[in-house]
């Protein structure tokens, strides 16, 4: 059972990252500490442990960690891109929804303007991306910044009704008013890459 970040560390589920441009945008991509190579979030041979990772960061001139998730471990990260004001904190209003509503373990992403929530739970079946919100929790890898966002949780909570909720929220639920206010919210800004970039 996973119940806090150092459950997690303990996990051999790491990669580091760097920044790369891929058709004119920086993109962060993957790499094994153990051999300089890319690193894959289906093959775990490419994976190492936290602390492995963390060297490798810092003698290796890697841009940062990420962790990746598996069937195995019942994690969850729910990224919510370009929904903070860097300078005065800010957060848009259906960012912080969501935030509320998961209320488990919460950091600032590596560009500073976006959320990543971390839970114990598993996605629903069906979508998982719709404009600037992305869940996963198998197959790909989330970055990690130990940038603790103040005010929520210092540990991954149980979540799994109050993420089915946000899932829906974000894709089925709409208003009285015909209208799904926070999915609008979302697809008003992209971040122009394909679900495979």
């Amino acid at each position: 059972m996973i119940a806090n970040r150092q459950n997690m560390r303990d996990l051999r589920q790491w990669v580091c990252w760097r920044f790369e441009k891929r058709n004119g945008r920086l993109t962060k991509v993957p790499y094994s500490s153990l051999t300089g190579q890319k690193a894959s979030s289906t093959d775990s041979e490419t994976w190492v442990g936290y602390h492995e990772a963390v060297s490798a960061y810092q003698k290796q001139g890697y841009d940062g960690l990420g962790f990746v998730f598996t069937p195995e471990d019942e994690l969850c990260g729910v990224d919510l891109d370009d929904c903070l004001d860097p300078e005065t904190g800010e957060i848009e209003s259906w960012a912080l929804g969501i935030i509320e509503k998961l209320d488990s373990y919460t950091e600032i992403s590596p560009s500073g303007s976006g959320i990543h929530v971390l839970v114990k739970a598993k996605l629903p079946e069906g979508r998982n991306r719709k404009g600037r919100f992305e869940a996963y929790d198998r197959s790909r890898y989330l970055t990690v910044t130990g940038k603790h966002l103040s005010g929520t949780p210092q540990a991954i909570q149980s979540r799994q009704e109050e993420l089915q909720g946000v899932v829906l929220r974000v894709f089925g639920e709409k208003n009285k008013n015909g209208h799904n206010e926070a999915s609008e919210a979302m697809e008003r800004v992209g971040n122009g890459l394909a679900d495979n970039e």
